[in-house]
């Protein structure tokens, strides 16, 4: 298969970058199309937003997610996750009612409580069967649970 956006061997950055994250589906299963990926991002991203919503919790796109709205008009064709900031007292509020009522076919992986995930934010992941997402293989790491969000905190600075 060419590269480009119709497939799952597009890659996030560089679209010829080896050792980048990529996606794939199980042995077996085809070939998953980037706009149903993106749809079923979407579809998660939603889930998140009126959670947040329902708790008066603000989060931002960052990253590649708000390059994606503003250059592409949606997002960057290649990618595979979202990336949304919160201010830290909001984002402990989501972690607080996220373990209490998860968000319904989903899981969230954590630095500390998640051995295979090395990170110092949240990463929500869809558990749903299909599209799996595995992150930067030079790191060695087993991770491919699916789609997600990148969670991740900001703080203020005192005054």
């Amino acid at each position: 298969m060419s590269g480009g956006t119709d497939g799952v061997r597009a890659r996030r950055g560089d679209a010829g970058a080896e050792g980048s994250g990529y996606l794939h589906t199980p042995a077996g299963a085809g070939v998953v199309s980037l706009s149903a990926l993106h749809g079923a991002l979407l579809d998660l991203y939603g889930r998140f937003a009126g959670r947040c919503r329902g708790l008066s919790l603000r989060h931002y796109a960052t990253g590649g997610t708000l390059l994606g709205a503003v250059r592409h008009g949606g997002f960057i064709p290649w990618d595979d996750y979202f990336d949304v900031v919160m201010p830290r007292p909001d984002y402990m509020k989501f972690l607080e009612a996220f373990k209490a009522e998860p968000l319904s076919g989903t899981r969230i992986s954590l630095w500390g409580e998640d051995p295979s995930w090395p990170w110092h934010f949240a990463k929500i992941r869809d558990s749903r069967p299909g599209v799996e997402e595995r992150v930067v293989r030079e790191t060695g790491l087993p991770l491919s649970d699916g789609i997600g969000i990148d969670l991740i905190p900001i703080d203020g600075m005192p005054k």
